[in-house]
């Protein structure tokens, strides 16, 4: 079985070593027709091991059915049983290989059930880790990107024109394609339209190319971010795949039934959402009730994804295996058509049980198996599968109301109400559940009789609500075990709000060590300094390392009495500047900081609360103005006001109290530090001594050595950016470049990965750690402080 890739580019340097990389895991060879490019574009093409065929071409009339055709054409004389189209900005996830021929390997070639596979495009936007998720044509779009040979006359296939210019948007595959097309759970990483900049350019390119679409506002969708939602992406096994027959639109696991909310009792504090899909559930729960902590477990990938973003805490969970939270940890479980969906509601609900509070509850909606309809349909000989409802076709078991009842009696819950939601598909007139005469109903082939007031009330709801507790016995934990104890020892955040109480992790820390690194710009020096005397209530000590400065700091720096001053005669770069203080630290808890920003009102309280949700949390990082990744926010004020800056963080304090995020980097203007982490991987790898992924190498190694990372939702830091690059008249993108060709030499990464796409998230994942490569020694404090 041999699969041929094909693809047209132009001008793809940026991506496209990474795209052949991830095709070539694919296909056995790939062809490539290039429109002209003017970059590194043929000699990536040329180079490549797997590239069987490359074309450039230099066309005045811009024709893409007509690129394609040739493209086909190419492609066709490697003789291949199956074809893969992609685009010149598209990687496959990592798990596409083994997904693609698992499903290909079911499909007969003789009489081949289906000629194709449509694949989830998933565009990533302003960020190379995040991906929009919204029901919308960027968060649900499939297209058909892989078909057969199998039983088509390959002479006859052809790409044919359109009405748009240039014959734009012919499609991936043939037009005159014959037979069935199958959606399978594969991701392709669209990376296209990841910068706003280049979304603009596309579409003035296309109000030029393509006219009449563009003034009927086609392309408008370029450059729009209504509703917009963004997940972060996660590499993902093979296994985590869904069946394609079980494959939902992501409008699916959007929204949420507003009768399941309503049942939450008085007094709920945490909250389970079992399969909780893009977490619109634990989203509604908390606009009405802020202070709810909601965490969710889903087992489709990029819902779970979805859900992360929302959510306190989310974890992917394989129904029926056990959760990372301690027993009796939530007062209220919601599962929201989750039971119909378990090939054994009966083992995953027992399963759950240990998670519930004692006298908690389990809230769940299941479909109502006795809807009259089903029935009507049933006695007509009909039951075709549905998108929704009881014939849902991811449906694998069927309840009624007493059935449902009896689920949760065997698992061990007493159950306390059952009640309806009704089918608005349904109108009965002359009768009510009320009714206590005996009566009959006929509908269709189904004529019922000896029906009670009870009876049509289930034989009219859609869905039945059930609202069972678990007794009120002495709990496996106690409660300040539950305080102290986090639900993320291995997941995402800890419970917080106004009135929680901290958790404790062994001694109490009297002392924090915050580490300055400084070269010239002694005015933003100041100015840090002075927030943190402004905003810092717990106790710390502060340790500057002048790294020789030519301005007034060393002098400056000389007055203060309440600093420890280590003075180099030069500019030994941030990593082992920072190597310096650490060992000079005495604190439990290390924290370094940028000396061009601002802290503000509960910054070190927050980042200590993240770091003590459990011992695994070994790094911890505030949200700011100014960085790279999830922890940049965007903020309403202007920087040179910093009244408006102390306002807005003290408010957001107020709302994210206790909020964290598990991430998998964290950014060094800001980091806080687990002594037990330095103690394990040791300081900054010197090799970046002048700036630039010193700290990503850091986050991996803490990572590999078993260690999480966390952002400080209620954290806010005040963040110029790039001053001691200024200060110093260094070239940061030159120095960027540089360090990323070191970071990727020192983790055997592909030379040619371009920095707009980062380390793979789940590199750890390949690594074991081992001390003699990924320590390093502080040494001693030198200098002359």
């Amino acid at each position: 079985m041999r699969i041929v890739g094909m693809l047209r580019v132009k001008n793809e340097a940026t991506w496209l070593k990474a795209v052949l990389d991830a095709a070539g895991r694919v296909c056995d060879a790939l062809v490539v027709l290039d429109d002209g490019s003017t970059d590194a574009t043929p000699e990536i093409c040329r180079r490549h091991p797997k590239v069987a065929e490359y074309l450039y071409q230099e066309e005045s009339v811009l024709d893409e059915a007509r690129d394609k055709n040739r493209l086909l054409k190419m492609a066709l004389q490697l003789e291949p049983d199956w074809i893969l189209a992609l685009d010149g900005d598209e990687v496959l996830e990592d798990a596409a290989p083994e997904i693609i021929r698992r499903e290909i390997a079911l499909i007969d070639p003789v009489e081949p059930q289906f000629v194709a596979f449509a694949l989830q495009i998933l565009y990533f936007w302003d960020d190379p880790l995040t991906f929009r998720c919204e029901p919308s044509l960027y968060g649900d779009f499939w297209q058909v990107r892989l078909f057969t040979t199998w039983g088509q006359d390959v002479t006859r296939l052809t790409f044919l024109p359109t009405s748009h210019g240039g014959n734009l948007h012919c499609g991936s595959v043939p037009a005159n394609l014959t037979g069935r097309a199958r959606f399978i759970d594969v991701k392709v990483k669209h990376y296209g339209y990841l910068s706003a900049e280049t979304r603009q350019r596309k579409k003035e390119w296309y109000a030029t190319r393509d006219p009449e679409a563009f003034a009927r506002g086609y392309y408008d969708h370029l450059t729009s971010s209504e509703g917009m939602r963004l997940a972060i992406w996660q590499e993902r096994r093979e296994r985590d795949a869904v069946s394609s027959t079980f494959i939902k639109p992501t409008a699916y696991f959007t929204g949420y039934p507003i009768e399941l909310i309503s049942l939450l009792p008085p007094g709920t504090r945490r909250v389970l959402e079992v399969g909780c899909g893009y977490g619109d559930g634990g989203r509604a729960i908390k606009e009405g009730l802020p202070e709810v902590w909601v965490a969710g477990a889903e087992w489709r990938w990029t819902a779970y994804l979805a859900a992360r973003a929302g959510l306190d805490a989310a974890v992917y969970w394989r129904p029926g295996e056990p959760l990372p939270f301690p027993d009796g940890f939530f007062d209220v479980v919601l599962l929201n058509h989750c039971l119909e969906k378990f090939a054994d509601p009966w083992t995953v609900l027992s399963g759950l049980k240990r998670y519930v509070a004692p006298g908690g509850k389990v809230i769940a909606t299941v479909a109502n198996a006795r809807n009259l309809v089903n029935l009507v349909r049933l006695a007509g000989g009909d039951w075709d599968y549905t998108a929704t409802g009881v014939a849902d076709i991811a449906n694998l078991r069927f309840f009624t109301p007493r059935t449902a009842a009896a689920l949760f009696a065997y698992c061990g819950f007493k159950v306390k109400e059952i009640s309806f939601v009704p089918d608005p598909q349904i109108a009965i007139s002359g009768a009510s559940s009320a009714e206590s005469t005996p009566f009959s109903l006929q509908a269709g082939n189904l004529h019922l009789v000896g029906l009670s007031g009870e009876d049509l009330a289930e034989l009219t709801a859609r869905d039945i609500l059930v609202v069972a507790e678990k007794s009120a016995g002495k709990t496996s934990l106690s409660q300040s075990e539950q305080s102290a104890t986090s639900p993320v020892a291995a997941g995402r955040t800890g419970p917080g709000s106004a009135g929680r109480d901290e958790p404790t992790m062994g001694k109490s820390p009297e002392l924090i060590s915050i580490i300055i690194p400084v070269f010239n710009q002694l005015s933003f020096t100041k100015r840090c300094l002075e927030s943190i005397r402004n905003f810092t209530s717990l106790p710390y000590e502060l340790i500057i390392i002048d790294n020789g400065s030519t301005d007034e700091t060393s002098a400056f720096l000389k007055s203060q009495k309440d600093l420890k001053v280590i003075t180099n005669e030069s500019n030994r770069g941030f990593g082992p500047a920072v190597n310096q203080g650490l060992a000079l630290a005495r604190g439990e808890y290390l924290v370094v900081l940028n000396n061009d920003t601002l802290v503000t009102p509960g910054w070190l309280e927050e980042l200590l609360y993240a770091l003590k949700t459990g011992p695994a949390a070994g790094l911890a990082g505030p949200v700011t103005n100014y960085a790279s990744g999830p922890q940049c926010i965007p903020v309403p004020y202007q920087p040179d006001n910093e009244e408006s800056i102390v306002t807005f963080a003290r408010e957001r304090a107020v709302a994210y109290k206790g909020k964290i995020r598990e991430v998998f980097r964290l950014v060094g203007f800001c980091l806080a530090i687990r002594r037990a982490v330095v103690e394990k991987i040791g300081g900054f790898d010197p090799r970046f001594a002048t700036g630039n992924f010193e700290d990503d190498d850091f986050c991996l190694r803490a990572r590999l050595a078993g260690f999480r990372l966390y952002i400080a939702e209620g954290a806010f830091i005040h963040h110029y950016g790039h001053q001691t690059f200024v200060g110093a008249g260094l070239d940061f993108a030159a120095r960027m470049a540089e360090n990323w060709r070191r970071f990727k030499e020192k983790w055997g990464l592909d030379p040619a990965r371009p920095v707009e796409m980062g380390y793979p998230a789940d590199l750890p994942a390949r690594l074991k750690f081992d001390r003699a490569l990924h320590y390093e020694p502080l040494h001693e404090v030198a200098g002359n402080g």
